[in-house]
């Protein structure tokens, strides 16, 4: 099926292909070096969706989702690290461990050493680093929530 992914300012096609979902549409537009910054990417659902290197700056990303997780904002991704991890509006997924950024900061030592033998030692290098930029990262609405 031709899927193109559009402008959210001005219905231009930044990238066109025939693609089975706008997942894959994505994943093949992030592949080809496609700038989407500003798409249109309202509902889409990209789970499973290796969009390193993509810039979805401004993309609208209403209803997107990445797994349960809402997508409001561009989600960050760090690599390089023993394991990748990705940020979304108020979660954390570091490998294939995804909880909220409040579970993050408030796990045991005991927990974070449950998921994985050398956890422990990663989270107590990372953990403070991944924390607030997660909390800087989140939507206005949630800020001043806590505010």
């Amino acid at each position: 099926m031709k899927i193109e992914i559009k402008s959210r300012w001005n219905d231009s096609i930044l990238f066109s292909t025939d693609a089975e979902n706008i997942k894959d549409a994505v994943v093949e537009a992030v592949k080809s070096g496609a700038y989407l910054r500003g798409a249109y990417l309202v509902g889409a659902y990209l789970v499973d969706a290796n969009l390193g290197g993509a810039d979805l700056g401004g993309a609208d990303l209403v209803d997107a989702k990445y797994g349960n997780m809402p997508m409001t904002v561009e989600p960050i991704q760090i690599s390089g690290l023993h394991w990748h991890v990705m940020m979304f509006d108020h979660h954390i997924k570091i490998g294939c461990e995804e909880h909220s950024i409040d579970e993050w900061g408030n796990f045991s030592d005991g927990e974070i050493n449950n998921m994985d033998g050398s956890a422990l030692a990663f989270w107590s290098e990372w953990k403070d680093v991944i924390i607030k930029t997660a909390r800087n990262h989140e939507p206005v609405e949630r800020l001043e929530e806590t505010a």
